[in-house]
């Protein structure tokens, strides 16, 4: 028998905050995919159960090294958890490729809205670098100038 594929690292949890807090800090380190995604749902929602005064869920992503679409669904499904239960779920120190994953599926502006809405610089920049470019600066930057566009007949009233 093999062993089951890892993309990346085994994921882990670690809770980097007090047990009074009704803030709960969680560290998230490895790569967040098929094989990790029930495992972090499973133990994010043992925290959450541990302190049933959390008002706040902190995931600090610094130690996320990817994720892949199963990742994608169990922070959405975390979300929806969170949001039940009237806790707000933030996603602090997210990296790069798992910013990435988040715009280019749209699940930034839903599970960060504040990132969403372009406040800041950085976001931003980032989101400008991931924007097709307009049909105006394909053609532009064609050597044979614009494509020209069909015209309809005049219709005869």
């Amino acid at each position: 028998m093999t062993t089951p594929y890892r993309f990346g690292p085994p994921l882990r949890l670690k809770a980097v905050t007090d047990a009074d807090a009704q803030v709960l800090e969680l560290a998230v380190h490895g790569y967040l995919g098929y094989d990790s995604a029930d495992e972090f749902l499973d133990q994010t929602s043992r925290h959450l159960e541990d302190r049933p005064h959390t008002t706040a869920l902190h995931l600090d992503c610094a130690g996320l090294e990817g994720m892949d679409s199963m990742g994608l669904s169990a922070l959405l499904m975390l979300h929806r958890r969170t949001t039940a239960a009237h806790v707000t779920l933030r996603l602090d120190a997210r990296p790069a490729p798992v910013d990435r994953v988040l715009e280019l599926t749209g699940a930034l502006a839903y599970l960060d809205p504040e990132a969403a809405s372009g406040d800041n610089a950085e976001h931003r920049s980032r989101e400008r670098a991931y924007r097709q470019p307009s049909e105006e600066a394909m053609s532009a930057a064609s050597p044979s100038g614009p494509t020209p566009r069909p015209t309809q007949p005049e219709s005869s009233a």
